[in-house]
């Protein structure tokens, strides 16, 4: 029993081990590197500051002049001094004139004049200035010059106070990420425990029973003058068998999980899609198409090992590129009764003699890092699933893996076709033009036009539940949700009985609870982007 008791605890001596320590490692290097490029940012920043700030000023100043220059070409001496000191304000911090006639020059403000000449180092590296040349043709001085003193970092602080507010910013992202970083490697440790205590299992199992069907057959034979040493090898069996069955019950409880089963396949690969969209880099194309159709769906399936599934293969197309340019694309279809996953990539391709052994335990090929447990686990799981997985490959054009998983059964509020009689009374209601000349041109389409009434808000739909001869029975009612009102489609929809034709038509279709509201109040579910290639029956 002693093996046993290892076994059970395999999960728990491992959990502070080297891949921990490896994890803590990774995280450590990563938040070194997010403040190296906290600090070049902070650099980046400041360097714009100051360029920014010198091309501002060396504009200020030079219109500045060009306005001085007129005024004292025609005299006005005092209304160019008013212009320096305009330009002085909150942008330099003096303003020289030099000429060669003593008399002529001046420094604004005057409190500056004795400083000017007295620079120290630190002054310099600080301070920077844009000297004009000034053209007089009338006084006839020629070395004569605006001089613009200015302070390099002006703009520094505005650049700290935008680099602060970036990182106050990211850091709640970034702790966001951390977290889920570590969520997803416990999550991939865990599988892994328990794939490898299953392996274990597997082993032990099979090399206990092959002794224990022989040994069965000894005490039956043994005389009955050795009837203690006969209850001994008994009770010996016994347990033996008590131990294989300790054994199968450890492996339904690593393996069987119906606790973190699912039947809501479409939330599924959305997350699933989003989260690996993370993860590309940036020289590969990761494009995706998920049927909108697909959320009425019911697959039977585990979350994390489709989202590990997908993961797998993606991360194998991205090897497969080795770093050089790539295009991976991802279809979702309904293919009633089946859901296809297709995961498509213009990478090398798959020698045809390898593509039977890609799915075999501990096959792999061409990774230094490889445990051959990808498409194995992704074959094992889908096939438990009451699925079918396949492999499509030409070398120097791409591989294509395809999935194909159960359609079981649909959503209550699903809605395969429309069908109308010609009796039926249509109303249609959608605050929005657009919408309402959408069902116009299916309707249309489809010959129904003569029994349709449009309604663009709530309070036309109210008049025309009282109107004399209203008849919900005999009546189709197509509603959007989101009306920009207090009140919703489906709120309106609710006030009719339950065995009136109700349909909820919505770009809304994906959030769980309109779902959910829907299956509670018995009407029917369109995704609007669905409505184009509904059927219509009209009979």
């Amino acid at each position: 029993m002693r093996f046993i008791n290892l076994l059970f605890n395999f999960n728990k001596s491992s959990e502070n081990d080297l891949p921990k320590s490896e994890l803590n490692k990774t995280i450590k290097e990563f938040e070194k590197r997010q403040a190296i490029y906290s600090f070049l940012g902070l650099l980046i920043l400041i360097g714009i500051s100051i360029v920014m700030n010198n091309l501002h000023l060396q504009s200020v100043a030079e219109q500045s002049t060009r306005y001085v220059t007129r005024m004292m070409q025609m005299g006005m001496i005092r209304d160019a001094t008013y212009v320096l000191q305009e330009s002085l304000k909150g942008n330099f911090e003096t303003i020289a004139f030099k000429s060669s006639a003593t008399e002529r020059s001046f420094i604004l403000p005057a409190s500056q004049y004795l400083q000017s000449n007295t620079k120290n180092a630190f002054g310099v590296i600080l301070r920077d200035k844009i000297i004009i040349p000034f053209e007089d043709s009338i006084s006839g001085y020629t070395i004569e010059y605006f001089i613009f003193e200015y302070s390099r970092f002006a703009l520094v602080p505005y650049a700290v106070f935008l680099w602060l507010l970036i990182l106050l910013v990211t850091i709640p992202q970034t702790r966001l990420m951390k977290k889920k970083l570590t969520e997803q490697f416990d999550k991939d440790l865990i599988l892994a425990k328990a794939k490898e205590s299953n392996r274990i299992s597997d082993e032990v199992r099979h090399n206990l029973r092959t002794p224990l069907a022989s040994l069965l057959r000894i005490p039956s034979r043994l005389p009955e003058s050795l009837k203690q040493d006969r209850e001994l090898l008994k009770t010996s069996i016994e347990q033996i068998k008590k131990i294989t069955s300790a054994l199968d019950q450890r492996k339904l409880k690593v393996s069987g999980d119906d606790k973190n089963r699912s039947e809501e396949i479409f939330d599924s690969l959305i997350k699933s899609v989003n989260q690996i969209s993370t993860t590309i880099p940036s020289n590969v194309n990761f494009n995706f198409q998920i049927d909108d159709s697909l959320c009425s769906a019911k697959v039977d399936h585990i979350p994390v090992e489709l989202q590990i599934i997908i993961g797998n293969v993606v991360n194998n197309s991205l090897d497969a590129f080795n770093g050089s340019e790539g295009t991976i694309e991802l279809y979702a279809k309904d293919v009633d009764p089946y859901l296809q996953i297709e995961i498509i990539d213009n990478g090398p391709g798959i020698d045809s003699a390898l593509r039977e052994q890609i799915f075999e335990h501990g096959f792999t090929k061409g990774k230094i890092n490889g445990t051959g447990l990808g498409l194995y686990h992704a074959k094992t799981h889908v096939t438990n699933w009451g699925g079918q997985i396949k492999v499509d490959s030409e070398i120097g054009k791409g591989t294509r893996i395809t999935l194909m998983l159960p359609i079981f059964e649909r959503a209550s509020w699903f809605v395969p076709r429309l069908k109308f009689k010609q009796s039926d009374k249509i109303y249609v209601l959608d605050d929005q033009l657009t919408g309402r000349q959408l069902w116009k041109l299916k309707l249309t389409e489809c010959g129904i036009n003569a029994n349709v009434r449009f309604l663009a808000n709530s309070g036309e739909t109210k008049v025309t539940f009282e109107e004399p001869g209203f008849d919900p029975f005999n009546s189709v009612f197509i509603f959007d949700y989101d009306l920009n009102e207090n009140i919703t489609g489906i709120d309106l929809l609710s006030l009719l009985p339950q065995g009136s034709h109700r349909i909820l038509a919505t770009g809304h279709f994906d959030k769980q609870e309109i779902r959910d509201l829907c299956e509670k109040h018995k009407v029917f579910l369109i995704p609007k982007t669905e409505i184009p290639q509904l059927p219509v029956v009209v009979i």
